[in-house]
């Protein structure tokens, strides 16, 4: 599973998160995998979720807390990062 899709448009490289659907074309973030909305490296994210399946249920149930806890109230609607 993989958290964020990488693009290319107006001749620049970007970013787009799947949690918030932020894009970001700084090259860090693209380069680090990096949201500045969510504040989380989609590596480390996407580890997680590799641990969040069976045979670690308490691990998945924890984790899906957290997301709806401090994620997903404050998703914004489909909106891009100025930051270039």
């Amino acid at each position: 599973m993989t958290t964020y899709d990488l693009g290319h448009s107006q001749g620049q490289h970007n970013i787009t998160c799947r949690l918030c659907s932020m894009t970001s074309y700084h090259p860090e973030d693209v380069r680090q995998r990096y949201c500045g909305y969510c504040h989380l490296f989609h590596g480390t994210l996407s580890q997680w979720l590799n641990l969040t399946q069976d045979p670690h249920p308490e691990i998945a149930a924890e984790f899906t807390g957290m997301i709806n806890r401090e994620i997903m109230p404050t998703r914004p609607s489909a909106k891009q990062d100025s930051r270039n």
